[in-house]
């Protein structure tokens, strides 16, 4: 096997499709969404996990451990290239040699990964923010906002993290970056100059050939909304954010995610400009049919639920920490 390809975005930016053109080309192989570099990292990492047996203890025991040696870290960053090579190699199959990594939530981790497979080939797919937000909010949360907490630190931190991403890395000879509004618009020249930064056998037919990709969503974690939604390149989905954000109140919550959670640099390296994002916007007529109170009380409940952390109360997932001390 040789080094993996990353593929670094947001969820809802196209990572699937993606992920199902590169799939069709004869020497990429991989599983929808792996995740396991996530909590391999996080060992690493004084804040962002808890359990039963104390993530803070843990991770100072290790960083005893690692300081005792001479390049402790990096020691420990070698073992888990060893290890998730190992692991990655056995989902290859024939001609193939790269394994192809999508995992969104990666943004948490970008410069550890840099330095975990300091010559794998990591790819930033950049999405315009309102049509991501769009399609989280119709596709995982029922067009109610209130369910939005379970993606807010993707719509928030994630798109800033990024940004923060490729700005450091961006000049590093293994980075590319595609718009998905060229991939979607552009396809052939994008997939083209895509498979000229990953150096493999040109195949022209990847444009047509990623419906016969078959992504397995139901043994492993991944989005299926675009495997079973898509069957050809299209652009249709650049505008559907427009049917979405089309009353005076869903146009003020956009509105407002907008202009307090994006940064204008941010946005910038990204390729995006927040007039012209905010400009467009305000030209969408107020002709929408969503009910104006259900809106408010669900973006409302939304945001009590993140300022109060009340998804640790209901939610099935954190009940378990409600029987144990946690650290």
């Amino acid at each position: 096997m040789k080094s993996p390809i990353f593929i670094f975005s947001l969820p809802r930016s196209g990572s699937t499709l993606l992920q199902r053109i590169l799939l069709s080309h004869k020497s990429i192989g991989g599983t929808p969404e792996p995740w396991f570099l996530l909590p391999l990292v996080y060992t690493l990492k004084e804040e962002g996990t808890v359990s039963d047996y104390s993530s803070k203890l843990s991770n100072k025991a290790l960083k005893d451990l690692l300081n005792s040696l001479p390049n402790g870290d990096q020691i420990y960053y070698d073992e888990i290239r060893k290890f998730s090579s190992n692991i990655y190699s056995k989902f290859l199959k024939d001609e193939e040699v790269y394994f192809l990594d999508k995992t969104p939530r990666y943004y948490h981790i970008i410069d550890d990964i840099y330095k975990i497979f300091p010559n794998a080939k990591f790819i930033y797919l950049f999405r315009n923010p309102i049509q991501v937000y769009a399609s989280i909010l119709t596709t995982w949360c029922n067009n109610n906002f209130i369910k939005l907490y379970g993606s807010h630190n993707d719509i928030t931190y994630g798109f800033n993290k990024l940004s923060e991403a490729y700005r450091k890395h961006k000049k590093h000879k293994n980075t590319f970056s595609i718009n998905y509004e060229s991939l979607v618009k552009n396809p052939k020249e994008t997939i083209k100059s895509l498979q000229l930064f990953l150096e493999l056998d040109y195949d022209e037919n990847l444009e047509f050939n990623f419906i016969k990709t078959d992504i397995n969503t139901e043994n492993f974690l991944g989005d299926p909304t675009g495997i079973k939604k898509y069957k050809s390149i299209s652009s249709e989905t650049l505008y559907k954010w427009k049917l979405v954000f089309n009353t005076r109140i869903r146009k003020k919550i956009i509105k407002n995610y907008i202009t307090k959670n994006l940064l204008c640099e941010d946005l910038k390296v990204q390729g995006f400009c927040k007039v012209k994002i905010l400009e467009e916007l305000n030209g969408i007529d107020n002709k929408g049919k969503y009910n104006f109170l259900k809106d408010l009380f669900s973006y409302i409940g939304y945001k009590t639920i993140i300022k109060f952390n009340l998804y640790l109360i209901f939610s099935n997932s954190t009940s378990w920490m409600k029987k144990t001390f946690i650290s």
